[in-house]
């Protein structure tokens, strides 16, 4: 017979956040308490062997059945304190 089991099994980077916080002494000078330049990321890759969009999904392998992909999302900031 034929097997139609599909092993959902999968690895996420979900979030993920790297930052530089300038130095106190520049901070200083420009009469500010903290600078940081970030950039996070959200759901930005998934190792599976599944076929369909999302194996975290449960409606199946395509956009009419409502399965999608989960989005990925990029940002890039800028944190200051004065």
């Amino acid at each position: 017979g034929l097997n139609f089991y599909e092993s959902r099994d999968f690895v996420r980077l979900q979030d993920v956040r790297l930052g530089y916080r300038f130095p106190d002494a520049l901070m200083e000078k420009m009469n500010l308490q903290a600078l940081e330049l970030y950039v996070s990321g959200r759901n930005l890759y998934t190792w599976t062997d599944w076929s369909g969009w999302d194996p975290e999904n449960r409606s199946g392998h395509d956009s009419a059945a409502g399965g999608f992909a989960t989005p990925r999302a990029v940002s890039l900031g800028l944190s200051i304190s004065f």
